[in-house]
């Protein structure tokens, strides 16, 4: 199927799961199940966490439809939503710490203890991760105007590169070529 079936396709079952059609959403659910299951999977490294993100991402999906406007297309707009999802659960985990219950010899009979791991960042990795964000802020501010506009347009909305394109009115291989200058100005950022 190609990119204008599917996304007619995906009008169509929109309106209809709109007006109340459980297997129009189904059908949508079947079709970006297993790419989103991946995307997702590729975050959480777990499959009962990305398997527990992909049916609360169909949720929120589900609930939100009629905020769904159509200036992007739909397999992005749910793309997103199963990142911010993954994303908020990690985010919970980090907060609410992991405990392991096992026993632990050494400490007599009828006396079991857990130990509660610590996830959170330490003062210095905060204060690095700092630093490192407003260095690459600063490095994107310091690009070339041209390549500077294709990474805001990238980092502001979930959109892709064609549309990129579209929105600054150049060809796909000039947005795919500022695109990879880009990065290759701000390699020396990364972690």
């Amino acid at each position: 199927m190609d990119n204008t079936s599917v996304a007619q396709r995906d009008i169509d079952l929109l309106a209809k799961a709109r007006t109340g059609s459980n297997a129009a959403f189904e059908e949508l659910q079947r079709f970006y199940s297993p790419r989103l299951y991946r995307r997702i999977y590729s975050i959480t490294r777990n499959r009962e966490d990305a398997e527990d993100a992909l049916q609360d991402t169909f949720l929120r999906a589900f609930t939100a439809l009629d905020s769904f406007q159509g200036r992007s297309q739909f397999s992005s707009w749910l793309t997103r939503i199963a990142i911010n999802t993954t994303l908020m659960m990690i985010r919970r985990r980090r907060v609410y710490p992991r405990a392991s219950f096992e026993h632990q010899a050494g400490f007599g009979e009828g006396f079991d203890s857990f130990d509660i791991a610590d996830v959170a960042l330490s003062p210095e990795q905060i204060c690095m991760r700092k630093q490192r964000y407003c260095a690459i802020l600063r490095a994107i501010e310091g690009l070339n105007p041209k390549l500077r506009s294709v990474v805001a347009i990238l980092v502001a909305s979930d959109c892709s590169m064609q549309e990129v394109a579209h929105a600054l009115n150049v060809s796909l291989p000039a947005v795919k070529s500022r695109l990879h200058r880009a990065r290759k100005r701000l390699s020396r950022y990364r972690e």
